[in-house]
């Protein structure tokens, strides 16, 4: 094996660790965003309320070891998860993959953004399906991390028609969705 299939190797490993530690992140955030009653800086079991240690808390490994279960109470814990993670790495792993080859700050910041509204965009979904609404925080951030993904883009590509691409999608979705809100009345 040569040394850019071991670079590689180690950078598609990192990605993936990455993922599933954001994925953690994301659970996070869509449990406790706006909903949490009393504020805890530490993660507990919802069960039981006891405080979970930093063994309790690797992504995907710990449920596996844990077998899904509470370490004091034995009660399960929610295959979201395990899911969010394996999926946030997932994606990840997918858009690094699928990237081209970094030859300037600008495509690898323009990656760091796409991760960005990967994320923002799985954050929405969670909440969505857990709470059955989103936050318009999510909503900022997923929309801040599209414009600057394709800035970043139309500077990597020195191509100024990549933003007015953007700015013609961008028109007529947020015309869509100004429709709706006119027609339902918010």
């Amino acid at each position: 094996m040569c040394d850019t299939e071991n670079v590689f190797s180690i950078e598609i490993t990192g990605i993936f660790i990455l993922g599933a530690i954001v994925g953690s992140f994301l659970n996070v955030l869509a449990l406790r965003f706006g909903f949490t009653e009393t504020a805890r800086e530490r993660s507990a079991c919802m069960s039981c309320q006891a405080p979970l240690s930093w063994v309790d808390l690797v992504p995907v490994l710990s449920y596996l070891l844990l077998r899904g279960r509470c370490r004091r109470c034995g009660s399960m814990v929610s295959l979201q998860y395990p899911l969010v993670e394996l999926g946030t790495a997932g994606i990840f792993l997918m858009t690094f993959v699928m990237a081209p080859p970094f030859t300037s700050v600008w495509q690898y910041a323009g990656f760091v953004a796409l991760l960005a509204f990967w994320a923002a965009f799985i954050l929405i979904l969670i909440t969505d399906l857990r709470h059955t609404l989103i936050p318009l925080p999510f909503a900022y951030a997923l929309i801040v991390a599209a414009v600057l993904v394709r800035i970043l883009q139309a500077l990597a590509l020195h191509d100024l028609a990549t933003l007015l691409d953007a700015g013609f999608g961008a028109a007529i979705f947020g015309g869509g969705i100004a429709l709706i809100v006119y027609l339902t009345r918010g």
